[in-house]
């Protein structure tokens, strides 16, 4: 003990009403009491009240308590491990000045898989209501002029509180300016989202790769995306290379043969100006006579080189025609008919089209006008040019050509034969 005049006091409980008590009397100074309680608990009290208390039990209760300046219980230890203090209105501060030391560290050392340790944050309120702030983990320290200043928070709001439907949002906050709380990003558990500038301000967000920065860049400010490039100059700016399997602008993708087309005011699937998908298919036949005489009497089909068939003929079969390689029409046949019998007057003739070893609808007659003494009968017909539409096929298809002369002109002999069919593409290959 450090001055004089120190007496320590020991009052027996023996016919006293009192608990039996320790007085320490400092010079000058209030007295300090350890007191026994009836349930045989330490007390130590001053003039003000108790500090602290130590109990006996150590199977359940408090073993031991401090009592703020009001005599309301600060920090209690429970005797089943329970270690409780309330700060009631003021800050609990815990404190170190060691650097780069850990302050506080909560362990455990439970062998199982569950989670631990843990921090818990809870709201014990009694009229708990939607979109409550459940809790904070605010960040602070001193500016350069020595002010206690906030830098960031965290923060929890319970987005429903209804029992069986609770749903919570995590809310990440920044300090602008030295005072305003600028909300960046919130974590939503009611819609499953994660929202980045809630508030609608002017905040950009960015995307770096291991090698470059500003990978995926979106600028608040016009409301525009950009892909390695800070000033996107439209709403979606790629300042690079896309690789894409399938495009669809204004919720069509377009047909075979039509490309992304500028229309002044956007872009569209259109067909290229003054570009065709087209395709020709050259047939030719030997000498063959398109009138009646006592060999053919009913014209004939062009074989594509495997030898004369005559109508007569059975013409079924693979070889009856040419597969079309996809949906198409025919646009367009020339005819280049080689004048074998030397023929020097205008002969009438019918082509007829047939599809699949059927006569279509689709049958031209016309002169083929004169040979001028064994020179070839050359004619080309447009079927728009003849008030017909274009015929129709679709891929593998079978087209083939039928030629007869008219009724009651003379024997007419033509071959070598060559016609040459002249298609536009509509749909895909086969």
């Amino acid at each position: 003990m450090a001055d004089s005049d120190k007496d320590i006091l020991i009052t027996p409980n023996v016919s006293q009403a009192s608990q039996p008590e320790i007085k320490l009397v400092g010079k000058d100074n209030s007295p300090m009491y350890l007191k026994v309680l009836d349930d045989n608990t330490l007390s130590f009290e001053g003039t003000e009240g108790q500090v602290f208390s130590i109990g006996p039990t150590m199977s359940s209760g408090d073993i031991f308590s401090v009592n703020d300046i009001s005599g309301i219980q600060s920090m209690a230890v429970n005797a089943d491990g329970t270690l409780t203090i309330d700060a009631q209105t003021k800050s609990t501060t815990i404190k170190n000045n060691a650097s780069n030391t850990s302050t506080l560290i909560l362990s455990n050392n439970n062998a199982d898989a569950v989670d631990g340790p843990m921090l818990e944050l809870f709201r014990d309120s009694a009229s708990p209501a939607d979109n409550d702030h459940m809790g904070a983990v605010v960040f602070t320290g001193r500016d350069d002029a020595g002010n206690k200043q906030e830098y960031g928070r965290i923060i929890m709001h319970n987005d429903d509180a209804s029992s069986g439907s609770e749903e919570g949002e995590l809310v990440f906050r920044l300090t602008e300016n030295g005072a305003n709380e600028q909300e960046y990003m919130r974590l939503r558990g009611s819609s499953r989202q994660i929202e980045f500038n809630t508030g609608q301000d002017d905040i950009d967000m960015t995307w770096n790769s291991d090698s470059a920065n500003d990978v995926l860049y979106c600028n608040a400010g016009t409301s525009r995306v950009g892909i390695k490039t800070t000033t996107p100059t439209t709403d979606f700016d790629v300042n690079g290379t896309i690789n894409a399997t399938n495009i669809t602008v204004g919720g069509g993708q377009g047909s075979d043969g039509q490309v992304l087309t500028s229309t002044g005011s956007g872009v569209a699937w259109e067909a290229v100006a003054g570009a065709t998908d087209t395709f020709v298919i050259i047939a030719e036949e030997s000498s063959e006579y398109i009138s009646s005489n006592a060999t053919n009497t009913n014209g004939f089909f062009l074989s594509y080189g495997n030898g004369v068939q005559n109508i007569s003929k059975n013409g079924s079969g693979d070889d009856f025609g040419v597969i079309l390689p996809c949906d198409c029409e025919l646009t367009q046949i020339s005819t280049h008919w080689a004048n074998v019998g030397g023929e020097t007057n205008s002969v009438q003739q019918t082509i007829t089209i047939y599809k699949n070893e059927s006569a279509t609808s689709d049958t031209l007659s016309f002169a083929m006008g004169s040979g001028s003494g064994g020179n070839p009968f050359i004619n080309t017909f447009l079927f728009n040019g003849v008030g017909e539409s274009n015929p129709t096929f679709s891929a593998l298809d079978r087209i083939n050509l039928r030629a007869t002369g008219v009724s009651g002109t003379s024997n007419t002999q033509i071959g070598p034969a060559r016609v040459t069919y002249f298609f536009t593409r509509t749909g895909g290959i086969a």
